[in-house]
């Protein structure tokens, strides 16, 4: 039979019989009630540095997040293709054909839908917009032809109708092809100042 030894008294959690040292303090590490480490200034200063950059990049993208219109993207170029995709997808084609209509580049070159080109695909204030539909071949799709079209013109060579305004200061320009009456056909737009 295993012999018991009762002088040890009761063990608990506190590590060895009899002594005031935890458990933890065992393994090294220190009970937070009885540290004496103050906050040094390594900490302070860490502090202060994550705080001024969470303001500072607040800041920086506070109008973005507050006022997102007002910053939009404004680049002439990215304005001219995103023009130029309406064009050859919606404004000139009809839904389930590929290439342009005849009677939408007709309507294009005379209908006052298309008189303030600006407000209607919503550029901004101070951007003007000119599109041109035109051909390099011999003979032109009718749409392009001034004897079928009173609004077309040709000049060397170059069948097209125009619409807009030009840029006062140089523009981006965007040039598309599609095809018309079975015709290469090109569509630039320019956008500019």
């Amino acid at each position: 039979m295993p012999r018991h030894d009762t002088k040890r008294g009761p063990t608990t959690n506190q590590g060895t019989p009899g002594s005031s040292q935890s458990r933890a303090e065992s393994f090294g590490f220190q009970s937070f009630s009885d540290s004496t480490r103050a906050q040094t200034s390594i900490d302070l200063a860490l502090a202060v540095l994550i705080f001024f950059s969470a303001i500072g990049l607040l800041m920086v993208n506070a109008p973005t997040l507050f006022f997102p219109a007002e910053f939009a993207d404004t680049n002439d170029r990215a304005v001219a293709d995103r023009i130029a995709d309406q064009m050859v997808n919606d404004v000139l084609t009809e839904p389930g054909t590929t290439g342009l209509s005849h009677d939408k580049v007709v309507a294009f070159s005379s209908d006052s839908e298309f008189d303030d080109l600006e407000s209607k695909f919503g550029v901004g204030d101070d951007q003007v917009v000119e599109i041109r539909v035109f051909s390099t071949d011999d003979t032109p799709p009718k749409a392009l032809d001034p004897d079928e079209n009173p609004e077309a013109t040709e000049d060397d060579g170059l069948y097209y109708v125009q619409r807009g305004t030009s840029p006062e200061q140089s523009g981006d320009s965007v040039t598309v092809t599609s095809s018309l009456d079975d015709k290469q056909v090109f569509i630039e737009v320019t956008v500019g100042r």
